[in-house]
């Protein structure tokens, strides 16, 4: 079994100033705080940590994610440091442990039968502002809530905090990427892009260009051939990706690339979920046609 301590020597320093932080504003009388952090901070851990000080007080703790591969992930790294917990899921059984972790889609009907938790973790925070989420909270009015994200804004490009109409009174800012490269926690990388195209009578829809106009122009050919030019100068054998706007215009590419004798591998919902599990064995050997590595 793990202990607060053991946890808190295992943080990075910018994870202990990180939880610090969020402390001090609780401490200051702030109710709802934001975490914001690039991914690959390392936010489940960090608000692991925050669960198990909580659960060493006798409190109840309630980590909420969206996603099947979130609430996982978020056991997983529990698991890890020896913290027990519950999974409020269909596919989970429940056991009656002072931390939790829940799946939004089923808490949504269990309101009225949930304990008062003293802490709600808001895993993908941005999300927070939706009616299962929104419920969820006015449903804990005791409840302290730290929500963590990479992207602090809503889909229509608003921001989180209240003054928006979003739950959060105050944000703790996390290091950059930048700052995580410099630090050797993440691995460089170059990013190119095609030449600016023109975007003209675009349409912007809640605050982002609009995929369905946007995969249209990216589809033409001056911005085809952008990209595959940029990846046939490229050193061999490195990971490439490209990232699309529409998954049409995804499936349509591949045959781009055929005169380069590349051979790419679409990435589906599926492939997107295996890799962020890490049960994709491609990603592990050395390119090659035989093992289809994406482009």
């Amino acid at each position: 079994m793990g202990s607060g301590g053991d946890i808190v020597n295992a943080l990075r320093s910018y994870q202990k100033k990180c939880v610090t932080e969020v402390g001090q504003q609780f401490r200051l009388g702030h109710r709802a705080v934001l975490m914001v952090a690039p991914t690959g901070a390392g936010k489940t851990v960090m608000f692991s940590h925050m669960a198990d000080t909580f659960r060493s007080r006798g409190k109840r703790v309630l980590i909420v994610a969206h996603r099947k591969e979130l609430i996982k992930q978020a056991s997983s790294k529990l698991r890890a440091a020896g913290i027990q917990h519950g999974i409020i899921a269909p596919w989970a059984e429940q056991v009656p442990e002072l931390v939790q972790v829940g799946s939004v889609q089923t808490l949504r009907g269990r309101l009225g039968r949930l304990p008062r938790f003293d802490l709600i973790v808001i895993d993908e925070a941005h999300h927070s502002v939706a009616g299962d989420w929104a419920r969820l909270i006015a449903s804990q009015p005791q409840s302290l809530i730290c929500g963590v994200t990479a992207s602090p804004q809503r889909m229509d490009g608003k921001a989180l905090g209240v003054s928006e109409g979003g739950v959060f009174e105050t944000m703790v800012l996390g290091p950059t990427i930048a700052e995580l490269i410099d630090l050797g926690f993440l691995t460089p990388s170059k990013v190119f892009a095609p030449s600016i195209p023109d975007m003209i009578g675009i349409r912007t829809r809640k605050g982002d260009f609009d995929t369905t106009q946007l995969a249209k122009l990216m589809a033409k050919p001056e911005c085809i051939g952008n990209v595959s030019n940029t990846i046939s100068v490229m050193q061999a054998g490195c990971r490439r990706f490209v990232s699309a706007p529409q998954s049409r215009l995804r499936k349509d590419m591949p045959q781009r690339f055929v005169p380069l004798d590349i051979d790419p591998l679409p990435l589906t919902a599926k492939w997107k979920r295996m890799i962020a599990q890490r049960r994709c064995p491609d990603w592990k050997r050395e390119p090659s046609r035989s093992s289809r590595p994406a482009t």
